[in-house]
């Protein structure tokens, strides 16, 4: 083979060569970033999901799935969005549940695929308050005729299961002066407690409220208080009904 044919043979190597690479350069030229995730707001059962929109047409819309645990868990749930839309929610979640986010670009014009992007979170927990017991005690007072008196009353004594730290930073306890059919987070209040750390770092599980009368119906109201690291701005409310000892 002369020197001139192997040269020729040598340089239509090279453009070869070449122009896989220009293939490939072009494949990750039609990749599309990925979308944050910019907010996560959870209940016990629901989230709501924000995240960056793109601002250009090369977007045709957005996948977002709901995952089950971390990135590598089992897809529960996904939704489709429009390139306009840069919010959605999911429901049907379990209370104190790791979850995660995955959202991912529909490639437009000029692209052929995107990346992906998880934001993992854990749903607010639910407080479970059991009545350990009611303690009796008496009030000395007077009546409208100035006759001494004495006025039972009840205090009544609560503790529920501790939520770890990672996803609670304290607990609130109410006594509502109402039955649960008829409470609102606004109804009157025998007492109130607002549990945080102490000066030990210890969040107590355990609370105590006087002043309940005897024979009556009251509906305790609990829920759970959120750190800086939790995904959640309050828990949701847990109602139990009572009615105190005579």
């Amino acid at each position: 083979m002369s020197s001139i044919r192997k040269l020729v043979m040598m340089l239509g190597v090279l453009l070869a060569s070449s122009s896989v690479l220009m293939s490939c350069s072009d494949d990750d030229d039609g990749m599309m970033g990925a979308v944050p995730v910019n907010s996560v707001v959870a209940t016990s059962s629901t989230v709501d999901v924000v995240w960056s929109i793109v601002p250009n047409d090369n977007c045709a819309g957005y996948i977002v799935s709901l995952l089950q645990g971390s990135r590598d868990g089992a897809v529960i749930e996904t939704k489709e969005f429009d390139n306009r839309t840069c919010k959605g929610q999911f429901t049907g979640l379990q209370p104190n549940t790791e979850y995660c986010i995955k959202t991912q670009a529909k490639p437009g014009a000029g692209f052929n695929s995107a990346d992906v992007y998880y934001r993992e979170f854990t749903t607010s927990p639910i407080i479970d308050v059991n009545i350990v017991s009611y303690d009796a005690y008496n009030v000395n007072g007077y009546d409208s005729d100035g006759n001494p008196t004495v006025t039972k009353y009840y205090t009544i004594n609560m503790d529920w299961p501790a939520i770890a730290e990672s996803n609670c930073g304290g607990y609130y306890v109410a006594v509502f002066n109402c039955k649960k059919a008829d409470w609102k987070a606004n109804a009157a209040k025998t007492g109130q407690v607002t549990i945080s750390k102490d000066d030990h770092g210890v969040i107590a599980t355990s609370a105590s409220i006087k002043g309940l009368e005897p024979g009556k119906t009251y509906t305790i109201g609990a829920y759970a208080r959120p750190n800086s690291m939790c995904d959640y701005t309050q828990g949701d409310w847990s109602l139990t009904e009572i009615t105190t000892p005579q």
